[in-house]
C-alpha cells in the first residue's frame, strides 16, 4: 500500500513559517534591548565624564567645567570609549548568553561649548549658576555678620536700616536734590562774589564779605604761606602712586608673563558658537540684576590691593579685571586714577558749598594776583584753588581707602582732612587716623562702582587670565579654551545577527556581516 506524504511537507512548510515568525520576534526584542543598552551607555558614559569635574577648579572658585584635554575633546572621547565599552561587556559567566550585549566600536564627540567661547557668556553662565544658587548662603552670611553676637534680632535689623533710610529710594532721591541745590547755591554765590569784587571795596574786604552774615560769626580764616597751585603741580610731579601707596616699591612693574591668556584670543575664537549652545543671551532687566551678580563673585573671589593675606602671584587681580594693563603697578594707578576723579568731584561740590573754605580760597588768590586789580583774575585763581585743595583732599582720600579705611561719599566738616596750609606742606609718609565707627564706602566699595563702567566681555576674559594664572599654580597646564561647558556625543556599535544568522533569513551579500548601531547624547552643567 502506498502512502503519501502531503500532511509531513504541509507541517513542515508550516513550522518553517513559525519558526521565522519567531525568529523576527526575538531578534527584534533583541534589537529594542540592544538599543536600549546602547544608549544607556551613551547618556551615562558621558555624564560620568562630566562627573569628573576640575575638583581644584571647583574648589577654590565655584566653577563647573570638565577637562576636555584639548579643542577636539580627545579626553571626552577616550573615557567615553572606556566608560561604554565597560558598560557593554557581557556580565553573564559563560560568554555568548548576553544577547544584548553591544560591541562599542566608536566615540564621536561634536558641539563642544567651550568656557572660553559666545564672547565670554559661557564663563559668565557658569558664574551666574553659581551665583543665583549660592546667593541664599552669601545673604546668611552676611546677615551673620551683620548681627555679630547675636544681640540683635533680624526684626530690630531691618527696622534700623529702614529707619535709616537704607532702603528708601525717596531719600536717596530727596539727598541728591539736596546736593544739586548746595551746587547751585555755590554757583550762584561764586558769581555773586566776583560781582562784589569789582566794586570800590578792596581785595580782601570783598573776600571777607563773600561769605555772606554766616561767616561773621565764624574764625577768621587761616591765610596760606605759599602758592598752593605750585605745591600742587610738585605734588602731580611726584607720581600719585608714591603719594597715596606706603610702599610703592612693593608693587611690581614687571609685565605679565603668561604663556597663554583667554583675553588674547582671536576675535572669531572669541565669537566662537555651537549651533545647539544651551548658553542664551538674557533680557535686559535680567541683563543688569546678571551684571551686579557677576561683579559680585569677582569681589568675592579675586584679590585686590587690600586684600588680606595677599596670595601668591599677582596682587592687582581685580584692578587689572578694570584696567587690563600689564603689571600691578600700572592697574593699581589706573584704578588710583579713576577714583581720584571720583573724589576731586564730590570734594569740590562740598568746598563750593562751604562759606569758609571759599573765603580761604578768596583770600590766597586775593594775597597772590589781588595786586594787579583785575577781579576776574582774582576769581578764576580762587577757583584753581578750590580744584587743588579738593585734589589734595582727594589723595587723601584715597591713601586712607588703600590703607583699609573708609571715606565718605559725601563729605563734612567732621570728615574733612585737609587744610589749605597743609596742602602746601604736604608730608608724602602721613597716614590719616582710621575710625572704628567711621562710615562711608571702602576700596572694595569703589571697585564695585568702577566695575559696573567696565565691558562685560572684556571682565569676563580678564577674570579669565587671573583664575587661570591662579590656577596653573596649582594645576599645571591648565588652560580656560580647553575647559568643556556643553557636550554632544554619539555612539556606534557593532553587533551580529542570533537569531536571523542563518543564511535563508538574510540575502546573499549580507552574509557573515555585522550590525551597526547608533546612540547620541547630550549633557551640560
Amino acid at each position: 500500500m502506498r502512502r503519501s506524504g502531503q500532511i509531513t511537507v504541509f507541517l513542515c512548510l508550516i513550522l518553517t513559517v513559525i519558526l521565522s515568525f519567531l525568529c523576527v520576534c526575538l531578534e527584534s526584542a533583541r534589537s529594542a534591548g540592544l538599543r536600549y543598552r546602547l544608549q544607556l551607555a551613551a547618556d551615562s558614559s558621558l555624564q560620568s565624564v562630566f562627573a569628573g569635574y576640575d575638583r581644584i577648579l571647583w574648589e577654590k572658585y565655584q566653577l563647573l567645567f570638565c577637562s576636555g584635554g584639548d579643542r577636539e575633546g580627545s579626553r571626552i572621547r577616550e573615557e567615553m570609549l572606556a566608560c561604554a565599552s565597560q558598560l557593554g561587556e557581557d556580565p553573564s559567566p559563560l560568554s555568548g548568553l548576553d544577547w544584548t550585549a553591544p560591541d562599542v566600536s566608536e566615540v564621536q564627540v561634536s558641539q563642544l561649548v567651550f568656557a572660553t567661547d559666545q564672547e565670554g557668556a559661557v564663563f559668565e553662565k557658569a558664574v551666574l549658576d553659581y551665583m543665583k544658587t549660592g546667593s541664599v548662603a552669601i545673604l546668611w552670611q552676611e546677615l551673620q555678620e551683620r548681627l555679630g553676637d547675636g544681640s540683635k534680632t533680624v526684626a530690630q535689623v531691618v527696622g534700623e536700616s529702614a529707619e535709616k533710610g537704607e532702603f528708601s529710594f525717596a531719600e536717596v532721591e530727596k539727598q541728591y536734590e539736596n546736593w544739586k541745590k548746595e551746587a547751585e547755591d555755590a554757583v550762584k554765590t561764586g558769581q555773586e562774589n566776583a560781582a562784589e569784587s569789582g566794586g570800590e571795596q578792596t581785595g580782601m574786604e570783598g573776600a571777607a564779605e563773600s561769605g555772606g552774615e554766616s561767616d561773621r560769626t565764624e574764625e577768621a580764616p587761616v591765610i596760606p604761606q605759599g602758592n598752593v597751585i605750585d605745591a600742587v603741580k610738585q605734588l602731580i610731579s611726584s607720581g600719585v602712586l608714591a603719594l597715596v601707596v606706603e610702599n610703592p616699591e612693593k608693587l611690581s612693574g614687571e609685565p605679565y608673563t603668561w604663556a597663554f591668556c583667554p583675553s588674547e584670543m582671536q576675535a572669531d575664537e572669541r565669537g566662537r558658537a555651537a549651533e545647539n549652545s544651551p548658553v542664551q543671551a538674557s533680557d535686559g532687566v535680567s541683563n543688569i540684576l546678571d551684571t551686579l551678580l557677576f561683579d559680585e563673585y569677582l569681589l568675592r573671589f579675586l584679590d585686590c590691593y587690600t586684600s588680606d593675606p595677599p596670595q601668591e602671584g599677582t596682587v592687582c587681580q581685580l584692578e587689572y579685571v578694570i584696567s587690563g594693563g600689564e603689571s600691578d603697578r600700572e592697574n593699581l594707578s589706573e584704578v588710583v586714577h579713576r577714583i581720584l576723579w571720583v573724589r576731586e568731584a564730590f570734594n569740590l561740590v562740598y568746598l563750593l558749598s562751604d562759606s569758609s573754605s571759599r573765603t580761604v580760597a578768596q583770600t590766597a588768590a586775593t594775597a597772590l594776583v589781588g595786586w594787579t586789580g583785575i577781579p576776574f583774575l582774582v576769581t578764576g585763581l580762587s577757583g584753581l584753588i578750590l580744584a587743588a585743595w579738593a585734589y589734595g583732599e582727594s589723595l587723601a582720600d584715597v591713601r586712607l581707602l588703600l590703607d583699609g579705611g573708609v571715606v565718605p561719599l559725601r563729605k563734612g566738616k567732621d570728615s574733612w582732612q585737609t587744610s589749605l596750609e597743609g596742602l602746601i606742606h604736604w608730608e608724602k609718609n602721613h597716614q590719616a587716623a582710621k575710625e572704628k565707627d567711621a562710615e562711608g564706602l571702602s576700596y572694595e566699595d569703589y571697585l564695585r562702582l568702577l566695575l559696573l563702567s567696565a565691558g562685560r566681555g572684556e571682565k569676563c576674559y580678564r577674570a579669565m587670565d587671573m583664575i587661570q594664572q591662579s590656577m596653573e599654580r596649582l594645576s599645571p597646564g591648565f588652560r580656560f579654551d580647553c575647559l568643556v561647558y556643553s557636550c554632544e556625543a554619539s555612539l556606534r556599535a557593532e553587533n551580529r545577527f542570533r537569531f536571523l544568522a542563518l543564511p535563508a533569513f538574510q540575502p546573499a551579500e549580507a552574509w557573515g556581516k555585522r550590525q551597526e548601531w547608533e546612540a547620541e547624547t547630550g549633557y551640560h552643567y
